[in-house]
């Protein structure tokens, strides 16, 4: 389970500075009951937090974006720190943007699943794998209304320790609000 909190404390849109939008992100992570002894564990069972530093800024129809990131758990997991920068256009037909993204991540982890050198890391020590990907992709969102559908195609560029994959992935998304001014 992760549940966070992002607080944004300067905001583009309300500032005559020209300064872009910045937020920071804190989290806290709880452990599943699940095994993790397994490549297709979906976490790493470990407790621990996240925090990240958001930034971004809209220029006309050109918007750039950058999220720098840092999880740390306890069990021997590696603490990780993420890099993702992403660039925006809003094309002119309405309701459609298309993206193009580089991300990344670190590990101070030593522990392979397998090395020439040695052997594999046997698998009740998957989560202490020193995970590193960098990734590219691309992508569109059309959205009308509140209803938004998307489409992303990954490549992965270089890793350690993380799939080598060419994916797609499709999203349908709903947006509400909840805040209701006076």
């Amino acid at each position: 389970m992760s549940i966070g909190v992002t607080w944004r404390f300067m905001d583009e849109d309300t500032s005559d500075t020209g300064l872009p939008s910045v937020a920071v992100r804190v989290g806290m992570i709880r452990a599943g009951d699940y095994d993790v002894g397994t490549p297709t564990a979906i976490g790493d069972g470990g407790d621990g937090f996240e925090a990240s530093l958001l930034v971004g800024k809209v220029m006309g129809p050109i918007a750039v974006s950058a999220e720098f990131g840092i999880k740390s758990l306890n069990n021997d997991i590696p603490r990780a720190t993420t890099l993702a920068a992403t660039a925006y256009w809003f094309t002119p037909v309405p309701g459609l943007s298309v993206r193009a993204q580089y991300y990344s991540q670190g590990s101070d982890g030593s522990l392979n699943i397998g090395t020439p050198e040695g052997p594999p890391a046997h698998p009740d020590r998957f989560p202490e794998v020193a995970e590193e990907v960098d990734r590219i992709s691309i992508g569109a969102t059309y959205s009308f209304g509140a209803l938004s559908v998307g489409v992303d195609r990954f490549d992965t560029r270089d890793g350690r320790n993380t799939g080598d994959f060419d994916a797609w992935a499709a999203s349908v998304s709903y947006n509400f609000d909840l805040f209701q001014p006076e």
